[in-house]
C-alpha cells in the first residue's frame, strides 16, 4: 500500500504507519485533530494532505518521515511538539491563528 486515506472519525493511531510502504497520506475533509504521532516512524512518506478543517495536530504527528514541506491549514490553533522532528522539512508558515505550539518545528 502506497497511499492511505484518513477518514475523519479517526482518533487516536499513534504509531500507525510506523515501518510500513506509505508514500502519501491524505487526511479527510471535516477531521479537527490530526492525532498524535499517526505517522510517526513512516519512513517513506513523503506526501501529506491536510485539509482546512484541521485545527489540531497532535505531538509527533509527521516525526521520523520523508517529508520536506507541510502547508498548515488557514484557521490551525494547536502545533503538537516535535510534530516534524527528524523530517526534511526547512521552512513552515505559520498562521496567525496559531496559539499553542511550543516546541512544535524541532
Amino acid at each position: 500500500v502506497k497511499s492511505v486515506f484518513i477518514p475523519k472519525t479517526v482518533t487516536d493511531g499513534y504509531s500507525a504507519l510506523k515501518y510500513s510502504n506509505v508514500e502519501n497520506v491524505e487526511f479527510e475533509e471535516g477531521i479537527e485533530v490530526i492525532p498524535a504521532g499517526i505517522c510517526y516512524g513512516a519512513e517513506k512518506l513523503t506526501k501529506i494532505s491536510i485539509p482546512e478543517s484541521v485545527k489540531e495536530i497532535g505531538h509527533d504527528a509527521f516525526a521520523h518521515t520523508k517529508i520536506t514541506e507541510i502547508k498548515l491549514p488557514s484557521g490551525i490553533t494547536k502545533l503538537g511538539s516535535d510534530m516534524i522532528n527528524g523530517t526534511g522539512v526547512k521552512s513552515v508558515f505559520i498562521p496567525k491563528t496559531v496559539t499553542d505550539g511550543y516546541s512544535a518545528l524541532k
